[in-house]
């Protein structure tokens, strides 16, 4: 949920703030973005599991042959983890007009969409409680209940306050108050998260990893942790500025596409389970750094360097 908002509020915040923006440019970056390592995971799943004829539900897999890889070149099917990635795509698509309806909007926009973000979750909630009986909305053909729509809307309207005059003049006015609340609902945040994952915790006796049904509440929470943050939160500051943090989140995508793998094959180590862990993290860190510094990072530049391009050639025409 945090990666889903994080994705609207950081990409809503260009278009937000009232820089030039052009649909084909951006979505080229973001195209660049993601889609190199992602070809390069999901083509060697599925050469995998043409190889060995195997498919393992526990790890990373493509389902359906041909005809599911090709879906997933395209985003519009995702098994595995993949599901995230097919969602987040489409998600590019609906962002501009999400962020250009609250330029022109403003505040009736931010009541609109809270309106429908939080419907769209407590839809879920119902389901989850056996009250409907509907499936999820789904866009994509991914193997999840919905593609958390509600989360990355949540992302976009903090992007939109991050660069409000009004939302900054409130924050300022009371910074002190917001600044103390905004680490509180950090820690509990995590709190309840622990709590949620926990097989044993004080009166909770398994672990309830699918918490959908309070996505509204997780993205409100993280989308203002990330506000008070960029609005100059001191002792959040300090604790995303932590160079471990800020590690993982340099190579958190290669990370998250890579780890499977790594998974897969110290599981299969007779080390006792604190030795697995500590030698999975230390393969994964190793790994997932490789592949942002050899795969990411080259084609961040290229979507930069051709951003760079076409603004140019655009001052150009103009002139």
């Amino acid at each position: 949920m945090l990666f889903f908002v994080l994705s609207g509020y950081l990409l809503s915040m260009p278009i937000t703030s009232g820089k030039q923006f052009d649909f084909q440019t951006y979505i080229l970056r973001r195209f660049l973005r993601i889609a190199p390592l992602y070809y390069l995971v999901i083509t060697s799943t599925y050469l995998y599991q043409q190889y060995t004829n195997h498919i393992s539900d526990s790890y990373l897999h493509i389902n359906d042959g041909l005809h599911g890889f090709i879906k997933h070149v395209f985003f519009i099917k995702g098994d595995s983890l993949f599901w995230t990635i097919s969602a987040e795509f489409i998600f590019y698509l609906i962002l501009p007009v999400l962020a250009i309806y609250l330029i022109k909007q403003r505040y009736k926009a931010v009541f609109v969409l809270v309106i429908a973000s939080a419907s769209y979750s407590f839809y879920h909630f119902l389901i989850y409680a056996n009250i409907l009986h509907f499936p999820g909305l789904k866009i994509v053909d991914i193997n999840h209940v919905s593609q958390f729509f509600d989360v990355f809307i949540v992302g976009v309207i903090f992007g939109f306050l991050s660069h409000d005059n009004s939302a900054k003049s409130f924050y300022r006015r009371y910074s002190r108050i917001l600044d103390v609340l905004a680490l509180n609902v950090f820690i509990a945040t995590m709190l309840i998260t622990f709590i949620l994952i926990s097989k044993h915790f004080l009166v909770f006796d398994q672990p309830l990893y699918l918490c959908r049904f309070i996505s509204f509440g997780y993205a409100s929470s993280f989308g203002f942790i990330l506000l008070s943050t960029h609005y100059g939160n001191i002792k959040l500051r300090k604790i995303f500025q932590l160079k471990i943090f800020m590690f993982c989140g340099v190579v958190g995508y290669s990370w998250y596409l890579l780890h499977f793998p790594v998974l897969a094959f110290t599981s299969g180590l007779s080390f006792p389970p604190p030795v697995k862990l500590l030698v999975s993290t230390a393969l994964i860190s190793i790994i997932s750094l490789a592949g942002y510094l050899y795969i990411e990072e080259p084609f961040i530049k290229l979507g930069k360097s051709l951003t760079l391009k076409s603004l140019t050639k655009t001052c150009t025409r103009k002139k």
